[in-house]
């Protein structure tokens, strides 16, 4: 995956207009070369406005795949799932087929939906490479992105999603996709919102 491109927004309105119109295009640049575009969001607070945004788009849904990146151990109608986050900030507006939807299985052990992710994405990347055509991220303020916390032993895994621990959140049991299958992207789009952020704009620039 290529080093993001860092976007100073002078206000609130450009901020999201240009993360909108770089998601936009990279969808349609994706389904001009491929019959299908996939597309890993993140969960969190940070991106849920862009998935609003894109909710108003008219886009091609059937032609898109959307693969959750992280995701609370809570089950999916819980006000802390990002899955039910997404449902009603983007699925819910859009026509887009149940089968294009790739969330962790939080009714099952985490080790059981850890593992029925990891299937999944081996089986995508098998059919084609990249993986993901395009990852939408947020940041927490500590700097991790998806639920990938600085030493953590996540960090080194070589499976496609794994188990992860968030010790400073009220929801602490975590899912996520690992670096190996984030790193496997043609374009990323990391939002980074408030100065508690400007480490981590830093650290990238570094």
């Amino acid at each position: 995956m290529n080093k993001p491109t860092i976007f100073y927004p002078q206000t609130e309105a450009e901020f999201w207009q240009k993360a909108k119109e770089d998601a936009v295009l990279a969808i349609r640049e994706t389904l001009q070369k491929q019959k299908v575009c996939r597309l890993g969001l993140a969960g969190g607070e940070t991106p849920k406005h862009l998935y609003e945004l894109l909710a108003e788009e008219n886009l091609p849904w059937e032609r898109i795949v959307i693969i959750l990146i992280d995701e609370r151990y809570v089950l999916s109608d819980h006000s802390e799932s990002n899955l039910r986050m997404l449902r009603e900030a983007l699925l819910k507006k859009i026509s887009l087929p149940p089968e294009n939807i790739l969330a962790f299985d939080t009714s099952s052990t985490r080790e059981s939906a850890a593992e029925e992710m990891s299937r999944k994405l081996t089986k995508l990347g098998q059919e084609r490479n990249p993986l993901f055509d395009c990852l939408i991220l947020g940041a927490g303020a500590d700097g991790h992105i998806a639920s990938l916390f600085e030493g953590e032993e996540v960090l080194n895994s070589q499976e496609l999603a794994a188990l992860s621990q968030a010790k400073h959140s009220a929801v602490q049991e975590r899912l996520t996709l690992t670096l190996k299958a984030l790193e496997n992207s043609s374009r990323a789009i990391l939002l980074l919102k408030g100065s508690e952020k400007l480490a981590v704009v830093q650290t990238l620039e570094g």
